[in-house]
């Protein structure tokens, strides 16, 4: 997930930056557009350990949001973590020396207010957390150009503010009929697997919506299939050899998801 960050207007007669943009990474990582590759390289080789998704319940002006968190493993964090669902706009005509220019990912709301919400996870791993927020949409915005962003990441007044992981979609395209953490209408597997990486022995959490059946296999790199069964069997799998491996969940109607998990010995 990237910002940029634009400079702050010193009068209302005169706008004009005063340094050039740039770009975060993560939370933590400043880069320009020279360097934005090999930024985004280091980042996304670092394994995320948590999943999110989120579904929507109401219609195009109020509602809830319901925000599903998977933690693959122990986080072990050292500060308190804050989720923020954040409403954006694409297409937003700017206005006065901005006049020629269209803005993408405009604030437009922060649904859980400036602090967020703290969240925490007791285990035993992979563990699951719900998060309600609630929405209204206001009438001056265009509801098909919202996109909803949400992410975990260090609370705002520690100097750590390392992003976890983020979900974004657009806000009309949500998933739809999840309310109060019961994900029974869920359209969608989910899988989860750690911890990752591990030493050996990994817990598969899975799920196919609607009382589904469904199959987990996990391959090696090269291919090799080194187990399978169903998702009951395979709550539990232990790898004999280091490397990485490649677990996927596949329903009976044919609906496939799949992870890495790294076992190192």
């Amino acid at each position: 997930m990237t910002r940029s960050t634009w400079p702050t207007p010193q009068s209302r007669t005169s706008v004009k930056p005063s340094s050039v943009p740039y770009f975060k990474f993560d939370g933590i990582i400043n880069g320009s557009s020279g360097n934005l590759q090999s930024i985004y390289d280091s980042r996304v080789a670092v394994p995320a350990i948590l999943e999110i998704e989120v579904a929507r319940n109401g219609d195009e002006t109020s509602g809830t949001l319901s925000i599903m968190i998977i933690a693959e493993e122990d986080p072990e964090w050292s500060v308190p973590m804050m989720v923020w669902p954040i409403l954006v706009e694409d297409n937003i005509q700017g206005a006065g020396y901005w006049a020629s220019s269209v803005f993408e990912q405009a604030f437009r709301d922060n649904l859980l207010g400036y602090y967020g919400e703290e969240i925490s996870f007791e285990g035993p791993y992979p563990d699951t957390i719900y998060v309600d927020a609630d929405y209204s949409i206001d009438p001056g915005w265009d509801v098909n150009e919202l996109h909803l962003a949400t992410f975990v990441q260090c609370s705002y007044q520690y100097q750590e503010h390392e992003v976890e992981n983020a979900h974004y979609a657009k806000f009309l395209d949500l998933q739809m009929g999840i309310e109060d953490g019961q994900w029974n209408g869920w359209q969608e597997p989910l899988l989860s697997v750690g911890p990752n990486p591990s030493s050996g022995t990994v817990t598969v959490n899975a799920f196919v919506p609607e009382n589904g059946n469904g199959t987990v296999e996990i391959f090696s790199l090269t291919g090799r299939k080194v187990a399978s069964g169903s998702i009951e069997e395979m709550q539990t799998v232990t790898l004999d050899e280091s490397g990485i491996y490649i677990v996927r969940l596949r329903s009976d109607e044919g609906l496939a998801i799949t992870e890495s998990v790294a076992v190192i010995r």
